[in-house]
């Protein structure tokens, strides 16, 4: 059984090729760019969120309402603490700089043999930040659009579709 495993990864492995993998490092920047944007995108959301009800709950306590101050200030600190535990800021950076080491990949892996290549992208892909895999497919269809194969597009669901959107 072992053995039969092995030999289909073998298989598969022989499959492959150069040009695949080439677009395996592009889809990797594309994925973790598009993660970065996401968790940027919370980050504002979370900013405007205080921002405004900071601002709403001085307005009503200035207009006698303390009430609607305190249900705002609930929400400012149902808000923080969401954000403190997400940590948008620090995932998106990770998610930056994961993209840059694939996109250094991407500009080498012309020059790299295919062995070579698979090697370093199967460390990119096991070391990286934590990611949102609903932006994998839009990521997936965005590389094989811009690698001129949109015949490999796949079909989103309604929260993949806003995901991307939000990305």
């Amino acid at each position: 059984m072992m053995e039969e495993n092995n030999t289909q990864a073998t298989a598969i492995a022989l499959d492959r090729n150069h040009a695949e993998a080439v677009i395996d490092t592009q889809y990797g920047v594309r994925f973790n760019d598009m993660n970065a944007r996401f968790y940027k995108r919370l980050d504002s959301v979370f900013s405007l969120i205080n921002l405004i009800g900071g601002s709403a709950a001085f307005a009503t306590v200035w207009v006698g309402k303390p009430s609607f101050a305190a249900a705002i200030g609930m929400v400012i600190a149902i808000a923080a603490y969401v954000e403190r535990e997400l940590r948008p800021t620090e995932k998106s950076i990770r998610c930056e700089l994961q993209r840059q080491k694939f996109g250094q990949l991407a500009a080498r892996a012309p020059k790299l043999s295919l062995n070579k290549l698979d090697y370093e992208l199967r460390v990119l892909q096991s070391t990286g930040p934590d990611t949102i895999s609903s932006l994998a497919k839009p990521a997936y269809n965005a590389t094989v659009m811009s690698a001129g194969f949109p015949e490999h597009k796949l079909k989103l669901s309604v929260w993949e579709r806003v995901l991307a959107w939000f990305a």
